[in-house]
């Protein structure tokens, strides 16, 4: 089973996310709010507990860690630019975990 964490501003995404994820067998961890705030103590923490990959917006502080996923924080649209919807953020994390090898086939199940 993967297990994945997400940073401080992505925990509406990872309420929302968790039951789809657990479907597919990945177990979304929390992590306490303490190590939230800081981006050296989130990864250390993400280390000492086995944390498969860790899914953030910081291209800055997580860029170097090879089991990040950074997902865009703005998309471009008709408009200009916009704050990305959750489902458009779901199905980049699909593609990045499957990119990686992360995530488990089913039987009866593709993505």
């Amino acid at each position: 089973m993967v297990r994945i964490a997400f940073d401080n501003f992505l925990q509406g995404f990872a309420r929302w996310a968790k039951p789809r994820l657990e479907k597919l067998g990945v177990e979304v961890v929390e992590v306490p709010r303490i190590y939230l705030s800081y981006d050296h103590l989130l990864a250390e923490w993400c280390k000492r507990n086995h944390v498969d990959v860790l899914v953030t917006f910081d291209k800055r502080d997580f860029s170097k860690y090879e089991n990040a996923i950074i997902l865009p924080n703005w998309f471009s649209t008709p408009r200009g630019c916009g704050k990305p919807k959750y489902e458009k953020l779901y199905t980049l994390l699909l593609k990045k975990l499957r990119e990686k090898g992360l995530t488990p086939e089913r039987e009866g199940l593709r993505l």
